[in-house]
């Protein structure tokens, strides 16, 4: 039975970056990649696509799995 991306829980992280004037996200399980937003909003909207990207990437066979899933 394979896992839909409801199945999987997934942390984000933001941090604001004054010099940029931005809040970067990262999403730990894929640690390489990054998205930003204007808003802290913004950011987690940009956060939940970034996501949506990358699991349909893995589901896809296009990039490799997440460092760690956590399943509740």
């Amino acid at each position: 039975m394979s896992k839909s991306r409801n199945d999987i829980h997934y942390n984000m992280t933001i941090t604001w970056s004054p010099e940029d004037r931005v809040y970067y996200v990262r999403i730990p399980e894929w640690d390489w990649a990054l998205t930003s937003g204007r808003t802290f909003e913004e950011a987690i909207e940009m956060g939940k696509d970034l996501y949506e990207t990358l699991f349909e990437a893995y589901r896809a066979g296009e990039i490799p799995p997440p460092a760690k899933i956590l399943v509740a």
